[in-house]
Order: structure tokens, then sequence, then C-alpha cells
């Protein structure tokens, strides 16, 4: 009796199973919307994202090509600042020539995207009008206007200025070890002079501002190393005064 019960329950399971996979197996399935895709909404101009869209692949692409040729640029300024330092000005020369055309290349990249200027194309300006000013200082001892160096804005013209202070202490420091006090006297006037001008400007807090604050100590140093080759040229038991 208790097998016969059994058997029955099992072959009313398996009846039910059956039954049940019949029907699902002919009912139509229910179509799955896909999220893959983007519905067209008559509230928001799909063009007009398209655009933002293209507009913003575009900056992406030119800001890597930008950020490798505005390391290029510096690559080569560097170059060209030791090259000057060493006395090798034609060689220095050819580095500038090429750095401008790399400069120039870049300025079609950010006629589209202005704001990809700032960073790293800007300092890599700097970095050229530091050289291209320590170059013609050398060649005809006067400060370059900014009409004379290419390509740059106004106040990278000034932060590569200040920036070329820098060199020209560390001209002043070379010829003070071969007792040329004029040429020294020549940086120390010319940095002078500068700073008279910068003293127009009302900087406010900026990297200028920062590059600015330095020049006075610049100014220091040159004014140490013109006492310092006095003491060595003065009359024996003479000291002059030291600056204030």
């Amino acid at each position: 009796m208790l097998r016969f019960l059994k058997n029955t329950q099992q072959n009313s399971l398996h009846q039910s199973y059956f039954s049940c996979h019949r029907r699902f197996k002919h009912e139509p399935r229910k179509q799955v919307r896909s999220f893959s895709t983007i519905d067209m909404n008559p509230m928001i101009d799909e063009k007009d994202w398209l655009k933002v869209v293209g507009h913003l692949e575009s900056f992406e692409s030119n800001r890597d090509q930008l950020l490798k040729q505005s390391r290029e640029i510096q690559k080569r300024c560097k170059q060209a600042t030791y090259l000057l330092h060493k006395g090798n000005i034609l060689e220095a020369a050819v580095l500038l020539v090429e750095t401008e055309a790399l400069a120039a290349a870049s300025q079609n990249l950010v006629a589209a995207h202005p704001s990809m200027r700032e960073g790293a194309l800007s300092f890599a300006m700097e970095e050229y009008v530091q050289a291209l000013l320590y170059k013609l200082f050398l060649e005809e001892g006067r400060l370059a206007k900014c009409s004379e160096v290419p390509l740059v804005e106004p106040e990278e013209y000034l932060a590569g200025v200040l920036n070329f202070t820098e060199e020209l202490s560390r001209y002043a420091v070379h010829r003070a070890t071969q007792r040329d006090t004029n040429a020294v006297q020549r940086c120390r006037e010319l940095v002078d002079a500068v700073m008279g001008q910068f003293m127009q400007f009302d900087l406010r807090n900026s990297s200028l501002r920062r590059k600015y604050d330095g020049l006075k100590y610049t100014l220091k140093k040159l004014e140490n190393t013109l006492y310092e080759l006095s003491l060595v040229e003065g009359p024996s038991g003479q000291v002059p005064p030291a600056p204030t």
C-alpha cells in the first residue's frame, strides 16, 4: 500500500513538471529591453551632444601632442642655455631655431583650445624666452624687447626675463673668476634696471610674483660679487665698505 502511494505521488509530480514545461515552451518570449542603446529623446538635441563629445576627443588628442612638444621645447632650451654658458653661441642658435619651429607648431594646436596654453606650453615658452634673451645679451649686451621674441605672451616674456636674470647671475660668477669686473658690473646694472621696471606692476599672488620676489636676492648676489672683486683689486690696506 505504501509503495502504491509513493508511486502515485511521483507520477503526479512528473505530470505537473511536463505540463509546465510544455506551457512555457509554447508561450512566446517577452522582448527584453536593451540598455546598450540610447533612446532618442525629443527633449535632448542628440547632434549637439555629439559635437560636445567630438570637442572633448579633439581636446584630449591635441593635449597629448602639446605635452610632447612642450617637453621637446624645454629640452632644447635647456641644451641651448648650457651651450651659451660654454660659449657655443652658434650651436645654441641652431637649437633655438628648432625650438621656434616647435613653438609655431604648438600654436596651431592651441588655436582651437586656447586654455591648453596654460601649464606645460606656457612654462616651455618661458624657457624659450630665457634662452633667447641670454643669447642676445651675450651678442649685443642688452635685454631683448618683447616684440623681438616671437610667439610668446606678455606674461611669458616677463617670467622669462626673471629666469634670464638668474642665468645672468651665473654668467657674472663665471666672469668674476676671470676678474672681469666690467662684465659683472654690466650684469648688476641690467638686473637693477629690470627690478626698476617690475616696480611698475601690481603683481598679485602668482608664479610671476614669486619669481619677482627672488629678483632682489639675485641683485644682492651680484652686489656681493662686485664687493668681493673690489677687495681683491683695491689698494693694500684699504677695505671698501660693504654694500647695504
